[in-house]
């Protein structure tokens, strides 16, 4: 009796423990399973975007041996040139729109300057002006002191200098000479102010068109400077050619990826089917071996 127990009981113990691995042994084969369904989901996602990039125009035709290295390299190229090009086509615009308004500067000073005048050849004919004012100014004098004189003798008739009778009506018809050449010269020399103070005014003006000429010249100095360094390329061309070129290989650079992933995937697919083969066979002879 008692051998037959101890022979029970190791059968009982060996019972509990095949039941005990082959219970651990369909965990790990559900749990594989469970892998292999979100693998095989991934796969098929893969896949699909595979296809999808080889019908973009990303298929191996073509690509020779590229790598994901070499694609990096070229990529960092590519947007390097992009921002050099993106950089020089806002400078040139930049520059464009300055030299337009130094150029509309330029024009609104034309207008505000109009009709050129010269400055010196004012000075010329103000100095003239005011030299003829001065001479009359003392024509105006010795004409002055003579209509005194010949006053005193057409009321008196009497010489102031040597004391002797003088016929007044002579000197009063000189008298009237002299009063109409005094009203020629008054008339001159007003004429002659007039003239001195447009002139004035046209100095003035000529001053003020000299400082806009100068201020018109340091536009065009200006125009000139940019000009000079203004370089013009086919910038949209250029930036789209190497747009382009930058999506092409970030698409090349995704199928890469995608490929290099799909090898990793499918491999790992292999191995846990055949651990799945494995433990499927194994709880197999567990159950054999338990009944």
């Amino acid at each position: 009796f008692n051998s037959t127990q101890g022979k029970a009981s190791s059968l009982e113990s060996q019972i509990a423990r095949i039941e005990g691995e082959l219970s651990e042994t369909e965990r790990n084969t559900k749990k594989i399973e469970t892998q292999l369904a979100r693998l095989s989901e991934q796969i098929l996602a893969d896949e699909s975007r595979k296809l999808e990039l080889e019908d973009q125009g990303q298929g191996s035709a073509g690509r020779g041996n590229i790598n994901a290295e070499a694609l990096d390299v070229r990529m960092n190229e590519l947007l390097t040139q992009i921002t050099r090009l993106t950089n020089k086509k806002t400078r040139f615009e930049r520059d464009l729109q300055a030299i337009d308004e130094h150029r509309a500067r330029i024009r609104e000073l034309h207008g505000k300057i109009g009709s050129e005048l010269d400055y010196n050849a004012l000075s010329e004919e103000l100095r003239l002006v005011e030299s003829r004012q001065r001479e009359l100014y003392g024509e105006q004098a010795k004409i002055d002191k003579t209509l005194s004189e010949y006053r005193q003798i057409a009321e008196t008739g009497v010489c102031p200098v040597c004391g002797s009778r003088i016929a007044p009506d002579e000197y009063r018809q000189h008298l009237a000479e002299l009063e109409d050449k005094l009203v020629g010269l008054r008339e001159e020399v007003r004429s002659l102010e007039k003239r001195r103070s447009e002139l004035s005014k046209l100095m003035e003006q000529a001053k003020v068109q000299s400082a806009l000429k100068k201020e018109m010249e340091e536009h065009e100095r200006e125009i000139n400077r940019i000009t000079a360094h203004l370089e013009y390329e086919e910038f949209d061309e250029e930036i789209d050619r190497a747009k382009r070129e930058l999506e092409a290989a970030r698409k090349l650079k995704d199928l890469l990826v995608v490929e290099e992933r799909l090898d990793r995937e499918r491999s790992q697919y292999q191995e846990l089917s055949e651990e799945l083969e494995r433990l499927t066979g194994k709880a197999q002879s567990l159950r054999l071996r338990n009944h």
